[in-house]
């Protein structure tokens, strides 16, 4: 299991090079094709291995190993569920469950190399006062800056946030870019848990 999961996980990060490449002479390569011809299993398989429980043991395997990667965050910032529902119904949004959990567990703030937004707008960190202040599209939730300017979010679309995350560059005046990791988790365990 292990095995196919790094596969998949190499799989992915190809991906992502040979987007972010044009000139690698296999253009846009797709995950789909990667992991249909070369995943043992199926590419649905693959493209959805990083869930809660996989999250997790990565997250525990990295603090054992790095604890002073942590050393920022700050459980002040953990948030109630029924709270994030209450948040929800304000703004008339739903987040993806793994954003609701990943939060209700550890917080809005630093999470070792990363720092998730809050949803709270009374927070300093208030994904609110990001979309208000750099005026970026409605279609659009910020959940990450990069300290370039530019953001990973979900794209919303009738008040649903999309489980993926997308990449928002300052450069194309915010306009709603590709979609960079197929999930939240993945996105904190790229930008967040590799040094």
């Amino acid at each position: 299991m292990n095995q196919i999961f790094e596969f998949c996980r190499v799989a992915a990060s190809f991906n992502k090079a040979f987007k972010r490449n044009k000139n690698s002479g296999l253009g846009f390569a797709s995950l789909h094709i990667i992991t249909h011809n070369f995943c043992p299993l199926n590419a649905a398989f693959c493209e959805n291995i990083m869930n809660r429980e996989n999250f997790e043991k990565i997250v525990s395997k990295a603090k054992l190993s790095n604890p002073t990667w942590f050393e920022m965050s700050d459980e002040n910032h953990i948030i109630d569920l029924d709270k994030m529902s209450e948040l929800e119904s304000e703004y008339s949004v739903t987040f993806p469950e793994s954003l609701k959990h990943f939060l209700s567990v550890y917080g809005s703030g630093y999470f070792a190399f990363t720092s998730i937004l809050s949803p709270f707008p009374d927070n300093e960190d208030s994904l609110w006062d990001q979309i208000k202040v750099y005026s970026l599209p409605s279609d659009f939730i910020p959940i990450s800056e990069n300290g370039c300017g530019d953001y990973y979010g979900f794209k919303v679309t009738d008040g649903v946030c999309s489980e993926e995350v997308y990449f928002l560059d300052h450069e194309s005046e915010y306009k709603v870019g590709s979609i960079e990791y197929s999930s939240f988790y993945e996105f904190v365990v790229s930008t967040g848990l590799k040094n």
